[in-house]
């Protein structure tokens, strides 16, 4: 009972905490280039774009031609095919994988991965291929004896991911996202599914079972992962492969971990979502909020947070979800931002960046100096960059600061124009 009347007694102080206003946003001046234009015959198409993390070049994903998709290597088509995967690129843009699949025959697809135009792998169902950050390692998720039901999904079968020459199989449910690697690309890690119940898997080794289990992450120098699972239908709680956190609150998720040890994730606290960083309540609470980021010098922490619905979500994991933008773009932000909610980054407690209709995981500076994210408004994407935002563009990726931290980059589609995009940090 005093646990909780403390726990009580600093939620209201920190509610009662209001955050200052923001301050009045500054235009930023962008240095533009081309990478392609997409063919006048696709503008019409649904496009996925993506880009080299060096900005070197560019590929889309090119929907409905036809009843049919392809991608766009460099600008030149490839052949067609009933589905493709977003092509992914190597930290220095020198090799790129995609997967494509068509229908089969016994309700089976045939999937491909192809590496640099050339088949690598053949089978009933296969992932987004993931390059490690460092070097040209990939790994991937594929399936065996996966068959389509009446609606195209899939259904049955046995899933396994590979890298390099090691395995994890075994598991029976697609997994939700593709394979994690240290920034180091010394460690992989992924959550997977047996029979109706979830697993992490670290380098091949199994943690769990869980019954729900989200939000995999890895610490700056690749020594831990964090992952938020539940055990024995409770609550939400964050395991490493040592130690769990987060008791004492309703809920927790979404972790981050900071180079020296430091830890941050969300709280539940009745109704509301809070930030926990280095097991302190941050003042303010919110409807939602996305995963948070710990800065390179481990004292800080941004997160972006939404706040002013009628009514939040039941589901903050869905919430959290849409937030990080792994929920995709829809016009449900429209609807949002019509009821009165508003996005926004918090960054040490303070709120920044104005209200958009999304912003999307906020990251620090290498110096630890400055907050950038990708933000959502009727205009268009931008990206915010402390109190400065970028020009309008149709979509923005792949963003990133230089290594030195004097740009911060990214890639754009404005139009049919596929674009690498750098703001001088100042």
């Amino acid at each position: 009972m005093l646990a909780e009347l403390i726990l009580l007694a600093h939620w209201q102080e920190s509610a009662e905490a209001a955050p200052p206003p923001p301050p009045e946003i500054a235009r930023l001046k962008a240095i533009e280039r081309i990478l392609f234009t997409i063919q006048e015959e696709y503008a019409e198409a649904a496009l996925f774009p993506a880009f080299a993390p060096d900005g070197s070049r560019a590929a889309v994903a090119v929907y409905s031609v036809a009843g049919r998709a392809l991608i766009l290597l460099d600008g030149e088509a490839t052949e067609t095919h009933h589905q493709v995967r977003i092509p992914r690129f190597s930290a220095d843009g020198k090799h790129v994988a995609w997967a494509w699949g068509d229908r089969g025959k016994k309700d089976r697809d045939e999937w491909e991965l192809m590496l640099d135009g050339k088949r690598v792998k053949k089978a009933d169902w296969i992932g987004d291929p993931c390059f490690a950050p460092v070097g040209d390692d990939y790994a991937v998720w594929t399936g065996k004896d996966v068959t389509v039901d009446s609606l195209g999904g899939h259904e049955g079968g046995e899933y396994t991911c590979s890298w390099g020459n090691k395995k994890a199989g075994g598991y029976t449910e697609p997994p939700w996202r593709e394979p994690q690697w240290s920034t180091n690309g010394k460690h992989l890690g992924s959550l997977a599914q047996k029979p109706s119940r979830f697993m992490a898997v670290v380098d091949g080794k199994e943690y769990g079972p869980y019954d729900f289990a989200s939000g995999f992450t890895w610490s700056p120098d690749g020594k831990i992962a964090a992952w938020a699972a539940m055990e024995d239908w409770g609550e939400m709680r964050i395991f490493t492969p040592k130690k769990s956190y987060g008791d004492g609150y309703e809920s927790v998720g979404a972790p981050a971990l900071g180079s020296d040890g430091s830890m941050a994730y969300l709280a539940r606290i009745r109704g509301r979502t809070a930030l926990i960083f280095n097991a302190t309540v941050v003042p303010g609470f919110y409807d939602g909020m996305g995963t948070p980021s710990i800065s390179p010098d481990g004292k800080r922490v941004v997160v972006a947070a939404n706040d002013g619905a009628e009514e939040a979500s039941s589901d903050w994991y869905l919430d959290n979800a849409w937030m990080d933008g792994a929920l995709g773009i829809n016009e449900d932000e429209k609807a949002l931002a019509d009821a009165g909610s508003k996005c926004f980054m918090v960054v040490d407690a303070y709120k920044l960046g104005g209200d958009w209709w999304r912003v999307v995981r906020p990251f620090f500076s290498p110096d630890s100096q400055h907050v950038a994210a990708r933000a959502r408004s009727a205009e268009g994407w931008q990206v915010l960059l402390d109190e400065g935002v970028g020009p309008v563009y149709d979509e923005v990726h792949a963003l990133r600061f230089s290594a030195d931290g004097k740009l911060l980059e990214f890639g754009a589609r404005r139009g049919r124009d596929l674009l690498w995009v750098q703001l001088p940090v100042e």
